[in-house]
């Protein structure tokens, strides 16, 4: 378990795409989703006419071997309802320790604590600061 955060523009992002391709390199299929994607789909099974459950959705993601969460907290998304669903599928891949990886451009001390504690589990998980500069300026 990877918790990666830091300012904004310096690669969290560019990191898991990385870690994504390197998996799929080797036939691991890993599913990458911002947090706001990740709540918009699951509001959306809500709806009457929705083709998938809000159990079916919430339970694939609590599943899923490998799972990477982009932009937590960010892109409008953040809400006490949002976070306790983020907080249930990070509980329940912490129990069956299985490959997760979230990002954020929020300091750690604005996550809740019961998932900052999961990735700070120095047997399975690690907080990683980074400290880079945002690239964006720079490129030619």
């Amino acid at each position: 378990m990877l918790l990666c955060y830091g300012g904004v523009g310096n690669g969290k992002t560019h990191l898991c795409e990385a870690l994504v391709i390197e998996l799929y390199s080797q036939g691991l299929f890993c599913r990458v989703m911002t947090m706001a994607k990740m709540m918009r789909t699951l509001k959306s099974t809500m709806n009457q006419d929705s083709v998938f459950s809000y159990d079916t959705v919430l339970e694939n993601w609590c599943r899923s071997p490998r799972l990477v969460i982009d932009d937590v907290g960010m892109g409008g998304s953040g809400s006490d309802w949002e976070f306790g669903q983020l907080e249930e599928i990070v509980v329940s891949r912490y129990r069956d320790r299985l490959l997760t990886v979230l990002t954020t451009n929020r300091d750690i001390k604005d996550l809740p604590e019961r998932i900052v504690s999961r990735f700070r589990d120095t047997e399975i998980g690690r907080v990683v600061l980074n400290c880079a500069d945002d690239y964006r300026p720079n490129k030619a």
